[in-house]
């Protein structure tokens, strides 16, 4: 069971570091802890154990969680970030450029 987890662990560390979205993020994120997922299903096979394995298979269910979802979220800053400095880089202003001239009061 530890195999498997660092197994799937390692796929989906590897899935999220290749995502170049914040949608490629919630689909790698939906496949390994959605309800379908492998990981899900580990989690239901829980009960089913004898109770020495429980502890030691809940616990490194409880690593996984953790672990995938730090990866996640510095992924998901990280495209945040990105996607902030390059909207920052193509709405420049020229702050040197003479302002408009606006014309103040009328004639009588």
């Amino acid at each position: 069971m530890k195999e498997k987890l660092d197994n799937l662990l390692n796929e989906a560390i590897k899935e999220i570091n290749e995502a170049n979205s914040i949608v490629d993020v919630n689909n790698v994120k939906s496949k390994y802890m959605g309800k379908q997922s492998e990981f899900t299903n580990i989690m239901k096979s829980i009960g089913e154990l004898p109770i020495e394995e429980k502890k030691e298979v809940g616990k490194l269910t409880n690593v996984f969680r953790t672990r995938f979802e730090e990866e996640i979220n510095k992924k998901q800053e990280s495209i945040k970030t990105i996607e902030i400095n390059k909207k920052l880089e193509s709405e420049k202003i020229d702050i040197t450029l003479p302002g408009k001239v606006v014309n103040t009061g009328s004639l009588h």
